[in-house]
């Protein structure tokens, strides 16, 4: 018989990615015919850093790296970079959320926001650096803000809709017994 816990643990790794997985075809689906002056949000990273800040058991690296080499592939970005990215501003998420106390709400969306915008950054500076067509610096700026602004709500529907509440201690337990 399977254990509980395991199901439990697969099950929300399985919703993890059907969401993100359902949030790459919301923004593939052409809904404006001309293009916005506003980018929109990242919400692929806004789930995921709230994912990996309330329940870090939930979203592991390998489905990360693939969902976002995924996104690369299908959003026409430079293969990889991204992905690359995220991996160091996700782990960076990880390690300052997994602490013996919960972090409040306003630290937390400044946390993600804030790794989120040296993500974008430093992204930009690698675009400079091989010579690849950048956005302009409003793009960025305005990218970051609409980020930061659909963040909360994000927050709202990962704990209220889909259940992904903080990590209490006995749950860090209950993983690293398994392990």
């Amino acid at each position: 018989m399977v254990d509980p816990a395991t199901v439990h643990l697969w099950l929300y790794r399985g919703m993890f990615v059907l969401v993100c997985c359902i949030v790459i075809f919301l923004q593939l689906l052409p809904l404006r015919t001309e293009p916005s002056p506003i980018p929109g949000p990242d919400f692929l990273f806004a789930f995921t850093a709230v994912w990996i800040m309330r329940k870090p058991t939930f979203a592991p690296l390998f489905i990360i790296v693939l969902l976002h080499f995924l996104a690369d592939i299908l959003f026409l970005r430079p293969p990889g970079l991204w992905s690359a990215i995220t991996i160091f501003g996700y782990e960076y998420l990880r390690r300052k959320s997994t602490g013996p106390t919960d972090i409040e709400i306003p630290v937390e969306i400044l946390l993600a926001c804030g790794t989120f915008a040296v993500m974008v950054f430093v992204n930009a500076l690698a675009h400079f650096a091989f010579l690849l067509e950048q956005p302009t610096l409003l793009t960025l700026v305005l990218h970051i803000l609409t980020t930061a602004l659909a963040y909360p709500v994000v927050i709202v529907v990962s704990h209220f809709v889909l259940g992904v509440r903080h990590t209490h201690p006995g749950d860090l337990d209950m993983v690293r017994s398994k392990a």
